[in-house]
């Protein structure tokens, strides 16, 4: 797979935790196969959890977390 640069968003999800899970939105600067896993590099917009809570966002204000276990 070929790099990737320019002015685009990109929408990546990760596993924050067992039971949690994030998407997050960036600006992406780069993006480059290393190994078995993409590496992008950029500046992040937001961090939202699953259910569409706003976790961070890009201008450095944080949104409620709840937790129910």
């Amino acid at each position: 797979m070929a790099a990737l640069e320019g002015d685009f968003r990109a929408a990546i999800r990760l596993s924050l935790v067992e039971s949690a899970a994030a998407t997050i939105l960036c600006r992406v600067e780069q993006a480059a196969e290393f190994g078995n896993h993409m590496v992008v590099t950029g500046l992040v917009e937001c961090v939202v959890l699953r259910g569409g809570r706003t976790l961070v966002h890009g201008d450095g204000r944080c949104g409620q977390v709840e937790f129910h276990g």
